[in-house]
């Protein structure tokens, strides 16, 4: 049971959610529910929008349209520590390093063909 009381509800709860940068749409009405006590990976190709959902939820992007609530509050409306806040989540960050034993081919080679 959530601390809100309600056991039926999600803990995180992302409804309709969109995203700009300019005229680029970079997520296209994104929704999620998030049970309490669940841990959720996003996986996805490069720039599919993983990490603007999270810096969504962690308030660090605006989001434009949709809604954030998290235990039943809505992050918009909800004052808190950027600290608190972001307490129990986390962000991988993707920095492509190759294995030491991995043997690097330059591309261009390899496009001649």
């Amino acid at each position: 049971m959530s601390v809100n009381g309600n056991a039926n509800t999600s803990f995180v709860q992302v409804k309709g959610v969109s995203k700009w940068f300019g005229s680029l749409q970079v997520l296209n009405p994104v929704s999620l529910d998030v049970p309490e006590h669940n841990v959720v990976c996003l996986i996805g190709a490069s720039g599919s929008g993983k990490s603007t959902l999270l810096r969504c939820l962690n308030r660090l992007e605006a989001v434009e349209r949709g809604e954030i609530t998290i235990d039943g509050q809505n992050v918009r409306e909800v004052y808190t520590t950027a600290l608190e806040l972001r307490c129990g989540s986390s962000e991988m960050i993707q920095w492509p390093r190759p294995h030491p034993t991995s043997k690097i081919v330059p591309a261009a080679p390899i496009c001649q063909r």
